[in-house]
């Protein structure tokens, strides 16, 4: 494959990554389902269409649905989660790590390692700080970071 299209590859992925980012986003406005089922999926179909396009599909890859399951935990103040585990900021540092983990059988496949530390330890600190923190002007900006930061590395483990 050439660098050209290796580059343009790239760039679809940001932008796949990017659109991931609006519905996870757009979810926390209204309609939760675009946050936990919407943006899994187009993450998946571009893990898919580009991992195809590259020579590197495997089957497993459809393992990273499982990603729906911390998005669906919820970690606001009624959460279950929240309830047990006492504290906000432990909540979403949990979720952080399991969205961290969720993508794991295309780091192991692709032997990317480093990527997946990478993408675990950003997941669980940008999930807390933004989350429980929110140093940004608005929630829209706190929810679009945290969007991408969840979908972001694991588009480039392959």
């Amino acid at each position: 494959m050439t660098e050209n299209n290796l580059q343009l590859i790239s760039f679809l992925k940001i932008i796949v990554v990017t659109l991931c980012s609006l519905l996870y986003g757009m979810g926390g406005i209204s309609g939760k389902y675009k946050r936990r089922h919407l943006a899994p999926l187009v993450f998946l179909s571009g893990v898919c269409l580009f991992s195809y396009w590259q020579a590197s599909f495997n089957w497993w890859y459809m393992s990273s649905l499982i990603i729906i399951a911390p998005l669906s935990m919820g970690y606001g103040i009624n959460s279950h989660l929240v309830r047990y585990t006492g504290s906000k900021i432990t909540a979403r540092f949990i979720v952080g790590i399991l969205i961290g983990l969720a993508t794991m059988s295309i780091a192991i496949i692709n032997q990317s390692y480093m990527l997946l530390g990478m993408h675990i330890f950003v997941c669980a600190f940008m999930s807390t700080l933004l989350g429980s923190f929110n140093p940004t002007k608005s929630a829209r900006a706190e929810e679009s970071i945290i969007g991408f930061t969840y979908f972001f590395l694991p588009m480039f483990y392959f």
